[in-house]
């Protein structure tokens, strides 16, 4: 019986840009289907104020600013993985690192994650494996959501996966085991930055949120967005959020609290309007991302949620590093050439096998394999 094993460090930079996720994680598989997986450790390294800011900048940076960010970033996520690796006293044959999204253009067949994976592999010292998104969206994908690979293999037992992260989105689970999914609306990002015009860094538990009044003529001006006609499966970038969403909130004259509250009414809204339409039968639901520890928005979710669904909010381990994780899975099937996207769930005409690997030793450390 074939049977391999690997320990992938899965590293993630979302668009809240509250700092590096890093999750060092082992895998079994036999007969090129996982068996088990843990996690080993995980952590989250902030980034400097400098290099915060200029990763929020970045889509405005020139060319050549850019490219020197990209080759400064995957030098720091490289200096912040063998820093935990050496912590912990762990072993890992291989980086899986989703970069920094800076654009994510599907429809002209881009998506550009910054971070260089031959800039991280020497200053971690091991091979790398980045850029997982590009042949996805090369084929015709929309290189998103990712997540539902995660749901499929690493987090069994549920009917739909709700990722409340600085994008919110939504996985399916269908009939045959195959997913479907969508990207829903800004999430986190947006209350973030609410949050900071009140002199927060966060909002709470959606304390303020909770405190304010829904706007209901913003209400409707958001849900009115003509992205949100789109149909799945469908990408959201970040771009679109910064240049679409917030200024409806940012330029509104309603008080700090009241924008708040009608934020969390629109991403409860939106995720409620997916389930109807697209997880009619489902029953029990996970759910995850920074968003889930805001108990204000989880509880307006709920209360829009059909009654037929059982929203389940996991440790806090994997609400916060269940992307790492996602990425040390796309890593260790990339390591072995095994499929790491689903194309039911991109829009691709086919599963593809995702990510350049970046191996500039002569002794790489293979991962063990027995028969």
């Amino acid at each position: 019986m074939d049977r391999k094993t690997i320990s992938v460090l899965g590293l993630m930079s979302g668009s809240s840009l509250d700092g590096l996720d890093l999750a060092a994680c082992t895998f079994h598989f036999v007969q090129q289907q996982l068996s088990e997986w843990q996690m080993l450790q995980a952590h989250t390294a902030p980034f400097p104020t400098d290099l915060r800011h200029r990763l929020a900048t970045a889509p405005k940076a020139s060319g050549k600013g850019l490219w020197l960010l990209h080759v400064e970033l995957g030098s720091w996520m490289g200096q912040q993985a063998r820093t935990f690796l050496d912590s912990y006293e762990l072993n890992v044959q291989l980086i899986a690192s989703h970069g920094h999204t800076v654009f994510h253009m599907p429809e002209h067949h881009a998506t550009a994650q910054i971070g260089d994976g031959a800039s991280l592999a020497i200053a971690a010292h091991l091979p790398v494996a980045c850029d997982f998104r590009s042949v996805d969206v090369a084929t015709g994908g929309q290189g998103a959501p990712l997540a539902p690979l995660a749901d499929r293999w690493l987090f069994p037992g549920y009917d739909c996966y709700l990722n409340l992260g600085g994008i919110a989105n939504l996985s399916v689970r269908q009939a045959d085991n195959t997913f479907i999914a969508g990207d829903l609306t800004g999430c986190n990002q947006i209350l973030d930055a609410l949050a900071r015009e009140a002199g927060r860094e966060w909002d709470e538990n959606g304390q303020l949120a909770a405190s304010g009044t829904v706007l209901s003529e913003l209400l409707k001006q958001l849900a009115q967005l003509s992205w949100f006609e789109k149909s799945w499966p469908r990408s959201l970038s970040n771009a679109w959020v910064q240049s679409e969403q917030l200024p409806l909130l940012m330029q509104h004259e309603g008080h700090i609290t009241d924008l708040l509250r009608t934020a969390v009414e629109h991403i409860a809204q939106q995720v409620a309007d997916a389930v109807r339409l697209y997880a009619p039968h489902a029953q029990r639901m996970l759910i995850t991302g920074g968003g889930a520890l805001n108990t204000f928005l989880l509880t307006r979710i709920e209360a829009l949620l059909p009654r037929y669904i059982e929203g389940v909010v996991p440790h806090t381990h994997i609400i916060q590093y269940k992307e790492a994780a996602l990425m040390a899975f796309m890593g260790a099937l990339r390591w072995f050439g095994w499929p790491n996207t689903l194309a039911t769930a991109t829009g691709a005409p086919y599963d593809t096998v995702g990510g350049a690997l970046y191996e500039p030793f002569p002794q790489k450390l293979l991962p063990h394999e027995s028969t």
